[in-house]
C-alpha cells in the first residue's frame, strides 16, 4: 500500500515517516525541503498541483499546515486560508482525480474550543467552537473535505489531537521546558486545571490504525493520551527530569489575566491555567487500540532530547 504524507519533514510527519517505514509501507513524501526520495513543493495552497505526485497513491495523510503563532495578529487570516483551507481543498480534489481511496486530515482540538471546565470533556460528538484564525481555518478545511467526500468516492478521516509533545517539539511546550530549565519561578502554584496531551509516537501509531480501518471512514475523531494532567503535575515532572527545583509561587490568576491582556499573552496564559480535556475512549474502541507509551516514558524521552540539544 502506498501512503503519501504531506509535511513529511515536520515534527509529526518525521515520526510518521519513521514508523510507517518500519512497517514496510511504500511511502510518497511531500515536503518543502527536497531530499532525493521526496517530492518538493514550493508551498501548499489552492494552486498546488498534486496530480503527478498522487499517481498510484492509496491513502494520503495530510500533516502539513500553517500553524498558529504567538498571536493571530502576526499572520493574516488570508494566509491561513491559502494554506489550510484552499491547499487542503486542492489536495482533496487531486486525490479524487487520482483515485486515492482515503484522506486522513490532521486537524486540531482547537476546532472544538480553547478550553472546557473540569466537569466536562470534549468527545467525538462535541460541537465545534473555533476561536482564533488557525482553529477557524482548520474547521473550514474540515467542511470543505466533507463536501468533497459527499460528491465522490474519497473517504475522509478527520483527526483532532490536543497538544502533541515529544523529541523535536517546538512552540509552547519547548518554551515551557526552557523556562523550567532556567530556574525562573512561576506564578502557578494555585492553578488547579486539567489538560489532555498526546505523545507523538502514540499519535503516529494511531494514524497508522486509520489507514485501512473501515470503522473510521467518514468519521471525525478526537484523540489523546488517556490521562490528563494539571499544569503543576507537568511542571513537577519536567523539573525532576531536568534535575531542577520546582519554583512555583501563589499569585492571583485574575491579576495574571489582567496583565496578560496588555502584553498579548492571554492565549498563552489560558494554556497554562485553563482546562482542556478530551475523552478518547470511543476512538480507542473504534480502532481496537490503546496508546502504548505512557506519560512518564514520553516526557522522559522529550526531556532527554532537550538535554542532548543544549
Amino acid at each position: 500500500m502506498n501512503i503519501a504524507i504531506t509535511g513529511a519533514n515536520g515534527f509529526i510527519g518525521s515520526f510518521l515517516v519513521k514508523y510507517l517505514s518500519s512497517l514496510s509501507y511504500d511511502l510518497t513524501l511531500i515536503q518543502r525541503k527536497s531530499p532525493s526520495e521526496s517530492f518538493f513543493v514550493q508551498g501548499i495552497n489552492g494552486k498546488t498541483d498534486f496530480s503527478k505526485i498522487l499517481q498510484g497513491v492509496d491513502v494520503v495523510i495530510h500533516c502539513a499546515s500553517l500553524v498558529h503563532q504567538k498571536s493571530d495578529k502576526s499572520i493574516s487570516f488570508e494566509s491561513y486560508r491559502s494554506v489550510n483551507i484552499d491547499g487542503t481543498k486542492r489536495l482533496a480534489e487531486d486525490c479524487v482525480k487520482c483515485g486515492v481511496k482515503r484522506l486522513i486530515f490532521l486537524s486540531s482540538i482547537k476546532v472544538n474550543g480553547e478550553f472546557n471546565d473540569n466537569e466536562s470533556m470534549f468527545d467525538n460528538y462535541s460541537e465545534p467552537n473555533p476561536n482564533d484564525s488557525y482553529a477557524i481555518s482548520k474547521y473550514l478545511a474540515e467542511k470543505e473535505l466533507r463536501l468533497i467526500e459527499s460528491k465522490s468516492s474519497l473517504q475522509v478521516v478527520i483527526v483532532r489531537p490536543p497538544l502533541v509533545y515529544g523529541p523535536l517539539v517546538k512552540a509552547n511546550f519547548f518554551k515551557l521546558i526552557k523556562v523550567i530549565d532556567s530556574g525562573y519561578p512561576l506564578p502557578l502554584l494555585n492553578v488547579n486545571n486539567s489538560r489532555s496531551f498526546m505523545y507523538v509516537e502514540n499519535l503516529v501509531m494511531f494514524l497508522e490504525k486509520c489507514i485501512s480501518n473501515e470503522m473510521v471512514a467518514g468519521r471525525t475523531l478526537l484523540i489523546s493520551d488517556p490521562k490528563p494532567l494539571s499544569t503543576k503535575e507537568l511542571i513537577y515532572n519536567i523539573s525532576e527530569l531536568l534535575g531542577k527545583n520546582t519554583r512555583l509561587f501563589y499569585f492571583p490568576i485574575s491579576i495574571l489575566s489582567f496583565f496578560a491582556l496588555f502584553v498579548d499573552l492571554k492565549s498563552q496564559l489560558n494554556k497554562l491555567v485553563c482546562s482542556l480535556v478530551v475523552d478518547p475512549r470511543e476512538t480507542y474502541s473504534l480502532v481496537n487500540w490503546y496508546p502504548p507509551i505512557d506519560f512518564s516514558l514520553g516526557i522522559e524521552k522529550t526531556v532527554n532530547w532537550f538535554l542532548l540539544r543544549k
